[in-house]
């Protein structure tokens, strides 16, 4: 129950901790989880796979950003933030791109959900002077009051059909579980217990609603019909376990739980079985919203970077779901960019989409609707791949020297890698040409020296990027120093100056490497730079750069230059991205 303190605070339009969106799980097929996280200091936004693979930072801002949920499609998220000086309703792409505020009131505005159609969201407002229920239309206009109470109620969550909303209110003296039409009429209590009880979400069906329940002494997951019967408890935790949240298959919930010393999020069955944690963060990680997989059409998208959010494109489509347990490519949204912002580390690797998608049978059905939307990472994204086809086909062209590169498989892990054996001085490498005359130029790859021998100051190029065909720009340096092996990268200016890094080493073991390369903006601005990121931290931002007529036209990966007599072994690559704008992360 919130303190007089944090109720002052929310009828002052104060900023305070919000207390968890409720959720629908909207039907289709398992997606990605949003959820927050306090491990860079605040409370941000972030995204993984639904394995918790691949955590990413969506929002990267220095106030409080809360309560993520997904549109019905899964190309948005919703959720609440202090970044104007008190919390109001935000609406972004569902990789960080597009942040844009809806709501624009002196007092709170919390708990964002979207309707199942996309065109409504329901919030909670203490503009009224304590928190009620509203909804307005999904660009922030015409805001209608729902509930009239003194009490608090908050919380809200559209059906999966779009004609109930369920909402937590302390109406009748604790916090219950409530239900109404979604025009506000019909307002039912469905729990009746003297403990709290709050986090409502409807599963998929609609039949369904997950909550949390202090009844045991402490927070539990219980599950219910949606008139209030069968209640049951899902799981049994001395430290609590809240906030659930179905998946859009039914099959599973995600919740929070401080079982194991600090809040991170699980998944479970949704009879409470099969428990996992799926973060493992010294912080806390909160409340996670369970979305539908994104669709992506097979062919290429005409829109551009500048207009993401309407293709073009009016083709019949093969599609793909981008989170499937299969190793088809997926797509990874990617938070917004900043020239100095830290990608969020994980060191778990993920499938990366290559730019020439083939069709494959994770999905019998051949859907032929007009696509009308599209993540800004397809525009955004200018080549990936994460060798998973078994060749090096994806690239534009390798040098392989006889076998010495080639795609590998990691029998650990079942999955594919580039693999380069260094057995003479011969340049091996893989060369992609999709960029073109870009001044902006972000990419990020995995790097296992295992256990390579060089001799002690040997060193050469791991990677490199030209303006043209042959002008390296950019590159990025491995070396043996004294025991460590050690990363640098280096920027080429106008007069064919070499700026480069300090170095840093590196363990025996995959390290994922990151650039974010900026030409200067025009002669004598002298703004261009290069940012490095090793392991998800910034260890290198080179800037005052003249290199207005620089460019990125192709890159090159492996053993690309300068190899020495006393290297000879082999080591591994994977997970390559590279995109225009935005962070990439682990």
């Amino acid at each position: 129950m919130f303190s007089t303190l944090t109720m002052l605070c929310l009828m002052a339009g104060m900023p305070i901790l919000t207390m968890g969106s409720a959720l629908a799980a909207f039907p289709g097929i398992n997606g990605k989880i949003t959820f927050e996280s306090k491990r860079d200091g605040n409370t941000e936004i972030y995204i993984m796979n639904s394995d918790g693979s691949n955590q990413m930072n969506l929002t990267n801002n220095p106030a409080e950003d809360d309560d993520p949920t997904f549109s019905a499609d899964g190309m948005q998220i919703a959720f609440a933030s202090t970044r104007d000086g008190n919390y109001e309703i935000y609406v972004m792409n569902a990789d960080g791109s597009n942040p844009m505020r809806l709501t624009n009131n002196s007092a709170n505005d919390l708990t964002p959900a979207f309707s199942p159609d996309g065109t409504k969201i329901a919030f909670a407002s203490a503009r009224a002077g304590n928190l009620e229920v509203y909804v307005m239309n999904t660009d922030g206009s015409n805001p209608i009051r729902l509930t009239n109470n003194p009490a608090i109620d908050r919380a809200p969550a559209f059906s999966p059909d779009g004609t109930k909303i369920t909402f937590r209110s302390n109406r009748d003296g604790n916090d219950e579980i409530y239900l109404m039409s979604a025009d506000g009429t019909n307002q039912t209590r469905l729990t009746t217990n003297p403990a709290e009880e709050f986090g409502p979400a409807f599963s998929p069906d609609g039949t369904k609603i997950a909550f949390t329940s202090t009844r045991d002494g402490n927070d539990e997951v219980y599950v219910m019909n949606i008139d209030g019967t069968g209640q049951t408890n899902l799981t049994n935790s001395p430290l609590g376990d809240n906030y659930p949240s179905f998946s859009p298959d039914g099959t599973k919930i995600a919740y929070r739980s401080a079982r194991d010393g600090n809040r991170e999020i699980y998944v479970m069955n949704a009879d409470g079985t099969n428990q996992t944690r799926i973060t493992n963060d010294p912080a806390e990680d909160l409340d996670p919203d369970w979305g539908t997989a994104v669709f992506s059409s097979t062919n290429t998208p005409t829109n551009t970077a500048a207009d993401i959010s309407t293709p073009t494109n009016s083709s019949t489509n093969t599609v793909t779901p981008t989170d499937l347990p299969t190793n088809t490519p997926t797509l990874s949204a990617a938070p917004t960019s900043t020239d100095t912002g830290t990608p969020t580390p994980t060191f778990t690797r993920t499938s990366t989409p290559t730019n020439t998608e083939t069709a494959t049978s994770t999905l019998t059905s051949t859907p032929t609707s007009t696509p009308t939307s599209s993540l800004t990472s397809m525009a955004d994204l200018i080549f990936a791949d994460g060798f998973e086809s078994g060749d090096l086909s994806a690239w534009s062209s390798s040098t392989t020297d006889g076998s010495d590169l080639s795609a590998s498989l990691d029998a650990l892990t079942s999955n594919y890698r580039l693999q380069a054996v260094i057995d003479d001085n011969n340049a091996i490498y893989v060369t992609d040409d999709s960029p073109s005359a870009e001044t902006r130029y972000r990419a990020r790859f995995y790097f296992d020296p295992n256990t390579i021998v060089m001799k002690n100051n040997d060193n050469h190029y791991l990677f490199q990027g030209y303006s043209g065909t042959s002008a390296a720009v950019i590159r990025v340096q491995l070396r043996y120093s004294n025991g460590n092996y050690q990363i640098r990268a280096a920027l080429r200016n106008d007069s064919s100056t070499w700026t480069s890094s300090s170095w840093f080493s590196i363990t025996d073991a995959p390290h994922p490497i990151e650039i974010d390369w900026r030409a200067a903006t025009a002669n004598g601005a002298n703004n261009g730079g290069l940012t490095l990121w090793i392991d998800g931290t910034q260890r290198a931002n080179l800037t005052g750069i003249d290199s207005d007529t620089r460019r990125i036209d192709r890159v090159q990966l492996g053993a690309v230059s300068g190899i020495d007599n006393g290297t000879r072994g082999a080591y591994y690559f994977d997970a390559f991205d590279s995109r225009r704008q935005t962070s990439i992360g682990p």
